[in-house]
């Protein structure tokens, strides 16, 4: 197991302020937020307890990825979470902003995009 998985595992992961506020606000304004994370299902329970500990309360959606995805935690994973917000568009749903820190954010059809500092990365 990943360093990174057993870190997950633990539940600990704090909210980002800015993040949170932003979610709250989505919220206030009606928008049913959409989560899609590198996490692979296996740590989708851990991921939900974690998130509600932190103060993210309520989501329509919470994607994480099976088995069959491409590798999780990879440098191209924007590419997965790219194909999933397209999935989304052709069912229907009209996505208004995205909120990310890697490669996942420069998609052409969302209105908003919002970049999070991740120390996660490094360049």
């Amino acid at each position: 197991m990943l360093k990174f998985e057993s870190w997950i595992k633990e539940g600990k992961s704090p909210a980002i302020p800015s993040a949170l506020v932003l979610y709250k606000t989505l919220l206030d304004l009606g928008i049913k937020p959409i989560f899609i994370t590198d996490t692979k299902e296996e740590f989708r329970q851990v991921r939900i307890a974690n998130l509600k500990k932190a103060g993210y309360h309520s989501w329509f959606k919470f994607i994480c990825k099976g088995e069959n995805d491409s590798s999780a935690y990879s440098e191209h994973s924007g590419n997965w979470k790219t194909q999933k917000r397209a999935e989304l568009v052709k069912a229907g749903y009209r996505l208004v902003g995205n909120l990310g820190g890697w490669d996942d954010i420069i998609i052409d059809f969302l209105l908003r995009t919002f970049k999070m500092p991740n120390p996660m990365y490094y360049f």
